[in-house]
């Protein structure tokens, strides 16, 4: 009696790698206010006010509204410790952050400038990005594609045999 088994199938694996450049059309500004007052009320008033006249000003440099959003509030007592006694409350920092997304570029120094000159009290960050990306992923995923193909062709080439048809495709990020 002889039992069958089949061939092992015959395959060839290969990784594509893409990189397509796009220049940003957009970017975000993250942007700090940070008052300390004796109170927490005071301080929260004093930052309010500050970050109102820093939205009008992201505003006046091109900012819609729908491209502003809150970030981060925090209030807390700032100590006074010293050596010769028990730490002794001096006040209350509060700290309210905005993030403001601006589609024309070349608006950005305004709006930097526009915004310290306002009362924001840190520039937290600066992030170029690309407003629709669909098209450059496409371009992407057509490069890493062919790039396998020609590695597997090549890796098949140089065992002797020839591509068929493709298996799978798996995609990672």
């Amino acid at each position: 009696m002889s039992t069958f088994e089949p061939a092992p199938p015959r395959a060839v694996t290969a990784r594509g790698i893409a990189r397509v450049a796009v220049a940003p059309d957009v970017v975000e500004l993250r942007l700090g206010v940070a008052a300390t007052r004796p109170t927490a009320a005071a301080a929260q008033a004093d930052a309010a006010a500050a970050m109102t006249s820093v939205l009008a000003a992201l505003r006046a440099a091109g900012v819609a509204d729908r491209d502003l959003r809150t970030e981060g509030l925090a209030l807390q007592p700032v100590m006074d410790y010293r050596n010769d006694g028990p730490p002794r409350l001096r006040g209350y920092e509060l700290r309210n952050g905005v993030v403001a997304r601006l589609r024309a570029l070349v608006r950005l120094p305004a709006a930097i400038d526009g915004a310290i000159e306002a009362g924001a009290t840190s520039l937290d960050g600066v992030r170029f990005d690309v407003e629709d990306r669909g098209a450059a992923m496409a371009a992407a995923r057509d490069a890493a594609v062919a790039d396998a193909l020609a590695s597997a062709g090549a890796l098949a080439r140089a065992a002797g045999a020839a591509l068929g048809q493709v298996l799978a495709i798996a995609e990672v990020d």
